[in-house]
This record gives C-alpha cells, sequence and structure tokens, in this order.
C-alpha cells in the first residue's frame, strides 16, 4: 500500500483518482446486478405473482435506500478520519478512530433492526394502501431490517478502507456477495437443484440477508486481521469520548445530506406520478434515470477517491496539492459528463427504446434527457466540491449543498413550473436540469470560499509533527 500512498501523496493526481475511483465504479455496477437479479427471479413467479413482488419491491425501495443512503453517510466519516491520519502518519490513531467508528455502526444498526422489525408493517402501510402487495413488502422489509447489521458492518468495512486507501479489496468482498446472492436467488425462490418448492417471494430476502452475512464476516475477519491496512481490536472498539463527538460531527451531517437527498428523490417521484396520468413522465423519469444513473457510476468513482486524495492530503499538511486535486476533479468531471451530453443527445431516442416500446414513452423520455443533458456536467462539479467538503470532514456543508439541490430547489421549481405555470412533463425535466446548474454554481463557490482547507483532525496533526 506504501505504493498507492506515495501516488497520492506525490504523483500524478490523475492516475490517483483513476487508481483509486475504478473499483468503487466496479462495486456500483455489482450492487446494480445485485438489485437486477432480485427483480429477475422475482418475476419469473407467475403473471400476478411475479407482478404483485416486483411491485413489492418497488414499494419498500425507498425504505430500504433511504438506510443505506444513511449509513454511507456515516461512513463519510471513516473516509475523513482516516484518510487524515492516514495522511499524518498516524497509523494508531486511524486504527483507534476506526475501531470506534465500526463500534458504533454495530451498535446503531442493531437499533435500527429491532425498530425495523417490529415497525415493518407499519412502514409499508404508509406507503401504500392495504392489499396483497403490502402483505409480501411487509415480509421482505422485515427480514431485511433483521439483516441489517450485516449491511451496517460491510458498508463501514467500505469506508474505512476507502479512508486508508484500498478500494480493491472492498470491491472483491462486494464481488463475492453479488455472486452468492445471484446464486441463492434461484435457489432460495424456486427450490432449484433441490427436492422442494423454495420459500418463494420471501427467497429474495432470505437470499440477500445471507450474501450479506458473508460480506460482513469477510469484512470483519479483514480488519480485525490487519491484512489490508486498518487493523482493529478489542481494545480499539472501546468509545472514546472526544473520539465520538468528532465522528458524530462528520457522521450526523453527511447522514441527513444522504437520507434528506434519498428522500428527496421519493417526494419527487410521488409528484411526478400526479402529473397528467402520472404513467407517462413517471415511466420516463424510471428509464431515464436508469440511463444517467449508468453514466454517473464513472462520477461516483471520482467523487470518493477524490475524498480520499485530499483527506490524505490534508492530513499531511499538504492544502496546495489537495486545492489541485479538486481543481482537477471539477474540470474532469464537468468533461467527461459534457461528452456523455453529446451522446445522449444523439442516441437518446434508441435509448429510451431498449426500456420500452410504448411510443409515448419514448418520447417523453427521450425529452428528458435532451434537456437534462443540456445542464448534466455541472452535476460533476457538485459531485467534486461535495467530495473535497467530505474528505476535509466539514461535511455539514456537504450536506447544505445536498439539501439545497433537492429541497431548495429541485422540489420548488417543480412546484412553480408544473403545478402552478402548468409546463407539464417538461417542467420537471427543466427543474431537475436548472436545479443542477445553480447548485454547481454555488458549489464552485463552496470551493473557493476554502473552508474545507482546515481538516477536522488538525490537532492530531499538530501535536504529531510536534513529537
Amino acid at each position: 500500500m506504501e505504493t498507492i500512498h506515495r501516488l497520492i501523496k506525490e504523483g500524478s493526481l490523475l492516475k490517483a483518482l483513476f487508481f483509486l475511483g475504478w473499483p468503487i465504479m466496479v462495486t456500483s455496477l455489482l450492487q446494480s446486478a445485485y438489485n437486477l437479479a432480485d427483480t429477475f427471479w422475482v418475476g419469473r413467479l407467475g403473471t400476478i405473482q411475479g407482478a404483485e413482488s416486483i411491485a413489492a419491491l418497488s414499494l419498500v425501495w425507498p425504505v430500504v435506500w433511504l438506510m443505506m443512503s444513511f449509513a454511507q453517510g456515516a461512513g463519510m466519516a471513516g473516509v475523513a478520519l482516516v484518510s487524515q491520519n492516514i495522511g499524518a502518519g498516524d497509523h494508531a490513531r486511524a486504527n483507534r478512530i476506526a475501531g470506534e467508528i465500526f463500534a458504533m455502526f454495530l451498535t446503531f444498526s442493531v437499533i435500527v433492526s429491532i425498530i425495523g422489525f417490529i415497525g415493518a408493517s407499519h412502514m409499508v402501510d404508509i406507503l401504500s394502501p392495504p392489499g396483497p402487495v403490502n402483505d409480501r413488502a411487509a415480509q421482505y422489509l422485515r427480514i431485511i431490517f433483521l439483516g441489517q447489521p450485516f449491511m451496517f458492518i460491510t458498508i463501514a468495512f467500505t469506508f474505512l478502507l476507502r479512508g486508508y486507501g484500498d478500494t480493491k479489496t472492498p470491491m472483491y468482498v462486494n464481488l463475492v456477495s453479488v455472486c452468492i446472492n445471484i446464486v441463492l436467488d434461484p435457489i432460495f425462490i424456486f427450490g432449484y437443484g433441490l427436492d422442494w418448492g423454495g420459500f418463494g417471494f420471501i427467497g429474495v430476502a432470505y437470499a440477500t440477508v445471507f450474501s450479506r452475512a458473508i460480506a460482513a464476516i469477510l469484512a470483519a475477519f479483514i480488519l480485525f486481521k490487519g491484512s489490508k491496512g486498518i487493523s482493529l481490536t478489542l481494545q480499539s472498539l472501546k468509545p472514546v469520548k472526544e473520539d465520538v463527538m468528532k465522528i458524530l460531527r462528520v457522521a450526523i451531517p453527511s447522514s441527513i445530506g444522504g437520507s434528506g437527498a434519498a428522500l428527496g428523490f421519493v417526494v419527487i417521484s410521488a409528484l411526478v406520478a400526479r402529473v397528467g396520468d402520472g404513467m407517462v413522465p413517471l415511466a420516463a423519469l424510471g428509464i431515464g434515470n436508469r440511463v444517467t444513473s449508468m453514466i454517473f457510476i464513472v462520477i461516483i468513482g471520482l467523487s470518493m477517491s477524490l475524498a480520499t486524495i485530499v483527506g490524505q492530503n490534508l492530513g499531511a499538511n499538504n492544502v496546495e496539492r489537495a486545492e489541485r486535486a479538486g481543481k482537477l476533479a471539477m474540470v474532469l468531471m464537468f468533461g467527461i459528463l459534457g461528452v456523455a451530453s453529446l451522446i445522449l443527445w444523439l442516441v437518446r431516442e434508441p435509448l429510451i427504446g431498449i426500456f420500452t416500446d410504448n411510443p409515448e414513452v419514448i418520447a417523453e423520455g427521450s425529452r428528458f434527457l435532451f434537456i437534462f443533458a443540456l445542464f448534466m456536467p455541472f452535476f460533476g462539479v457538485f459531485r467534486a466540491v461535495g467530495a473535497v467538503y467530505n474528505g476535509s470532514g466539514h461535511t455539514k456543508y456537504t450536506m447544505a449543498l445536498s439539501l439545497l439541490r433537492l429541497w431548495g430547489l429541485r422540489v420548488p421549481l417543480i412546484v412553480l413550473l408544473v403545478f402552478l405555470l402548468a409546463w407539464g412533463p417538461v417542467g420537471i425535466w427543466w427543474a431537475m436540469g436548472i436545479s443542477n446548474v445553480v447548485a454547481g454554481a454555488i458549489a464552485v463557490g463552496f470551493f473557493y470560499w476554502g473552508k474545507w482547507k482546515t481538516p477536522i483532525e488538525k490537532p492530531v496533526i499538530a501535536r504529531v509533527k510536534h513529537d
């Protein structure tokens, strides 16, 4: 790992961004494969059961996504605090902080698991009127909540190692988990290869929890063995008040930003469903988001690697290099999404046509991609600045930007353009594009404001240097 640490602090910044970023991109693709496998197999339960099962998965997805967003937001504390201590050369403190974060994740996940298991039916009833879909959704959600500790452990492991500079090991662990899930889905749902009928729809939940359990066991083994840079012991799990307060100062805003954004997308979907007959714009949005989310995988990978680079260089007191990394990433992400936008303009109709043969949805989806792509490069700038602040540990500014983009700009613009000015579906697409431009411009201002240049672990760095 010394090679990657030298690359982060001394080598080509462009190479460092992609070297750290490509495994994160692969991990995101694996997560997509995870979800597609679940949908594929439950859809084969029969015409009625299959449709109800897919609807059940779709119904509870906002709850699952909310929990994942919250955990991943909290994981930014691992990236920021571990990367800064590694950059400062204080590996002992990096391990101690990592242990405390791991313990906090485990404790919180158990609480979430208990509350979620008890309240699963109530959550589903809030999302949809009673019916057969609700029964399936509640069953699925109860089992998923029981497995929350496994998900939280794996997410903690992923972000702690990313802070250290190792993005490949989490990728391999996620690959194992996805492969197990893909193999177990048909076995647990239908009993394929075995002399029994399977669990039916609920088998998909058992497969998910089992595969996550294997990933969590592997993750815990690697962390406690200490073979990949971060080394945990039972002693390192013991909380220190000052450390806990610092971790919470980084984790809480990041979690609020992540879960608040996830909730914002749920609200936007609900608003879109009320435009016209609801079906066409909602289908256009869903397909358009699938297309753009595949492009954004590259941006997510680069932004996560940027957070590690900024954190380690701030820890090494090399603010100038961290600033160069931020500027390079802004230009790079803007350029990548600029090229992607041109491609989308050229092939937007055939792309939408891959997912549907409905002419109305194809027309509306093409219109969405045309308008959204005009402003898409600014989203790259937005993500780059957010990553800089995440790496510095000042996540309250990332939270502010994230909530502003969705709750302060996008949702009000949709209400204004669609419901007050009666623009129809096209108002949704313009609202999404304009919110990215304004948020991107504000993010640039945040970057040059420079609050991120003071790392949250500065007192520790000073002590290490003095010693």
